[in-house]
């Protein structure tokens, strides 16, 4: 049909892949736009409207960051201990990690973990190479556990001076 306007031009500037030749049928194969490019909640403009940096802005998908892994929450004291709960999906135990005063050598521990007055792990601090800032390395061992050390990392909340979350890291 030569008078006929192709109804899919404007998608096809903004997904050109999706409107490729099929290997199998060498005909033009019809489909849209993915739902997930669109914000939530929102309705698509008409995509006649759309021209230049508006369309690529409107139809950027979103870029999420994997949420972390947060074991537990504390709190930080004068006295430099922190103190909160670590929360896994069989254990939830009150802690403390509070400052090694008798360390003698470097390789030894910078904080001790606490639970009901057992110690439960140790803390070192460390500085991130890419951003320079200042977390505790931590590792922890108990039966709760089973036969392996729980690794973890104690920072900053983002966008929150005085909570500090546990983030576990997985030792494989």
């Amino acid at each position: 049909m030569a008078g006929r306007v192709d109804q899919n031009h404007h998608w096809r500037a903004i997904f050109p892949s999706r409107f490729a030749a099929s290997s199998r049928s060498k005909i033009a194969r019809r489909s849209g736009p993915p739902l997930t490019l669109r914000p939530f909640g929102s309705v698509a403009p008409d995509p006649v409207h759309l021209v230049g940096a508006s369309a690529r802005e409107w139809f950027r998908p979103t870029i999420r960051r994997p949420a972390m892994p947060a074991i537990g929450y504390v709190t930080k004291d004068e006295n430099g201990t922190f103190k909160g709960q670590l929360r896994t999906l069989s254990i939830r135990a009150e802690i403390a990690i509070v400052p090694n005063t008798n360390k003698a050598r470097t390789v030894q521990p910078d904080y001790r973990v606490l639970s009901s007055d057992v110690e439960i792990g140790a803390g070192w601090n460390r500085r991130a190479e890419t951003s320079g800032r200042d977390y505790v390395s931590l590792s922890l061992a108990a039966p709760e556990f089973g036969p392996r050390r729980l690794y973890a990392n104690l920072g900053r909340v983002p966008g929150d001076d005085e909570r500090f979350a546990i983030i576990w890291n997985p030792a494989d």
